[in-house]
């Protein structure tokens, strides 16, 4: 900073804080110096209280509004999102005290809030803001502004899984960017339209919509959208099984990425590059890619993807059958997702050190490790299964006053309008009484329009409980019963026999090499597999019987009325059609073969119960896998 300007700023900051200079000096004072100094500091807070100040002191309201969001901004870049969103509350307490003069900078007051409580989540939210925006921006003719909105509003859409409304939006920006031949703007569509395909599992649809976002980016000269674009088209080549075309548009990518210099996206790219090699079975290049990827995490101090890179660098470790390597990074892997406290990273740490442990023989420390994880794994079920609860009340109570809001504005119109007529057709009593009789039932009906919506959004509301309770005990993958299921419908069948003494068998079943599997051909089709493994259980047993996914990879059945040779016929029935029905990856088969350990219940804990069969699992797992003990 020149030696003149640092002396000014400092000066002019010293003075607007001491509050020793009256309004109409501040009102002279240069605000863009400040907002300059205020990008400089790092938002400093002794510099954005000079700010704030002076932008309040300026004589035009617009300007005041105006000045506050930029410096929101510049709270925002610094990661200070809440409290630039404290910032923009002030300066939307300006445009509400003088709506009529402040003009367009209220629009960007909404649009720029709506960015911070995307950046926060809180999309519901942001949705309400930006179609505020939206209305304002078309009602003034700005059409490349309400393409931008448009997009905006299709992105927080797609966060929520609303992919229907999000195409929607996102095609009307795109006609709207077309109209006006603004390529950048079209990238941007069409990259969102390729986003919900891919989500829809209609690659070819994705790939050509992806496609068509880098070549607008090209013309717009966009580099950062050019690299988003290519990195979806490897993506989705991956998922349709081209994979040399894959690594290729991905080592694009990371040119391209070099040259923007996006460090982050470059290392993120490196991961799924080490993804794409270990598909084919290229493990030493997956691992290179892996190390690299962790390497550059690690220097940016992104603990969740260095973590996850070295969770993928001690899988292809073990793959390349060097395992004591291996368990170094898993250790690293664990003790940073626990540094960064990742519950769900550290989940995953830790399957995969469970996983080597098991691999070197150490099977008490491997079903110990394991069990850390589903503990954690149902802590963070719980977590995010009453942040869910707390999102749709919070959307729900957003669109109920969002509801209100337009009845009000509705019933404030027509009170206008009512007041026109009478003012203007005085003379004719009659005719002005009809009109008002009309108005008045046009409100009667807005009225239970609203109610009725508001009872519609009530019961979504209770709808989506009862599915919160569903997903709370039904497996997300499979479809299956999940543990928390499993156990209560066990001390059911207990019950059940001290009553009828009737007796029933439990199946521990596990898919064998399953670690395998998702370090070689990936988590995608590791997925696949399972819910393959799913059917096959549920097309084999009886309807009375209970199917639910213990944990991972590993299953449990409980059948009853049967006896020990009951179960043991019913378990080699899956075990040999589960062998003899091969996966099918792209057109290649291989097999998958699974384990199974039976117990009979005898009056015992149902721990016991369950642990005997478990011994019988990794009985069969020491034997030599395939079989049934």
């Amino acid at each position: 900073m020149p030696i003149l300007r640092f002396v000014t700023v400092a000066s002019v900051i010293t003075i607007i804080l001491a509050g020793t200079i009256p309004a109409f000096a501040l009102a002279e004072t240069d605000i863009n110096l400040l907002l300059q100094e205020a990008t400089a500091s790092g938002a400093d807070a002794k510099v954005i209280e000079a700010v704030r100040s002076a932008a309040q002191s300026l004589p035009d309201p617009a300007d005041q509004a105006g000045a506050l969001r930029r410096l929101a901004e510049i709270q925002g870049d610094h990661g200070e999102v809440s409290d630039g969103l404290i910032t923009l509350a002030q300066a939307q307490s300006i445009v509400e005290a003088y709506h009529d003069t402040i003009g367009v900078e209220a629009v960007r007051i909404l649009e720029t809030e709506a960015r911070f409580l995307q950046r926060q989540g809180r999309n519901s939210e942001a949705l309400l803001l930006l179609e505020q925006a939206l209305t304002e921006r078309r009602r003034h003719g700005e059409q490349a502004e309400a393409a931008r909105d448009l997009n905006e509003i299709a992105r927080a859409l797609l966060t929520l899984g609303q992919f229907k409304q999000c195409t929607s939006r996102a095609l009307q920006a795109l006609q709207l960017a077309e109209a006006i031949d603004s390529p950048d703007l079209q990238a941007e569509s069409q990259f969102l339209l390729g986003f919900v395909n891919r989500e829809l599992q209609r690659y070819n649809q994705a790939l050509d919509l992806f496609q068509a976002s880098a070549d607008a980016a090209r013309r717009a000269a966009n580099n950062s959208q050019l690299l988003r674009s290519i990195n979806e088209e490897a993506n989705i080549m991956h998922y349709l099984g081209r994979a040399e075309e894959a690594i290729e548009r991905k080592r694009v990518a990371l040119e391209l990425a070099k040259t923007v210099g996006d460090i982050s996206g470059r290392a993120s790219i490196e991961n799924d590059i080490g993804f794409l090699f270990a598909a084919e079975d290229r493990n030493e290049e997956a691992l290179v890619a892996f190390l690299d990827a962790f390497e550059t995490f690690q220097e940016l101090s992104y603990l969740r993807e260095a973590s996850t890179t070295a969770a993928n660098a001690a899988g292809m470790l073990l793959t390349l059958d060097r395992p004591l390597e291996a368990t170094s990074w898993a250790e690293r892997s664990l003790e940073l997702a626990q540094a960064g406290d990742l519950p769900t990273v550290e989940e995953n740490a830790l399957q995969v050190l469970a996983s080597i442990e098991a691999t070197l023989g150490n099977h008490a420390r491997a079903f110990e490790t394991l069990d850390r994880a589903y503990d954690l794994g149902q802590r963070t079920l719980r977590t995010e299964t009453g942040r869910t609860i707390d999102d749709l009340e919070a959307r729900f109570e957003a669109e109920r006053r969002q509801a209100e809001l337009e009845h009000e504005q509705t019933v404030h119109e027509l009170e206008l309008k009512r007041e026109q007529i009478r003012r203007r057709l005085w003379f004719a009593a009659f005719v002005a009484l009809a009109i008002v009789l009309t108005l008045l039932t046009n409100q009667y009906r807005l009225k239970a329009r609203a109610h009725r919506e508001i009872t519609q959004a009530k019961d979504d509301l209770e709808v989506a409980h009862k599915r919160l309770d569903e997903l709370a005990r039904t497996d997300a993958l499979t479809g299956l019963a999940n543990r928390r299921e499993a156990e209560t419908r066990l001390t059911a069948e207990v019950r059940r026999f001290e009553r009828s003494h009737q007796p029933f068998a439990v199946l521990m079943l596990d898919i064998d090499h399953f670690k395998r599997i998702n370090d070689v051909h990936g988590h995608d089709i590791g997925d696949r597999v399972l819910e393959n493994f799913a059917e096959v259980l549920r097309t084999s047993t009886r309807s009375i019987d209970l199917i639910a996914r213990w944990g991972g990879e590993e299953f449990l059945l409980v059948l009853p009325g049967t006896d020990l040779r009951g179960a043991a016929v019913a378990a080699d029935s899956i075990r040999k059609r589960l062998a003899n029905t091969p996966f099918i990856v792209g057109d290649r088969p291989f097999p998958v073969t699974a384990t199974v350990g039976i117990s009979l219940y005898h009056g015992e804990e149902i721990a016991a119960l369950l642990k005997r069969a478990d011994d019988a699992l990794y009985e069969g797992k020491r034997a030599g896998r395939d079989r049934v003990v």
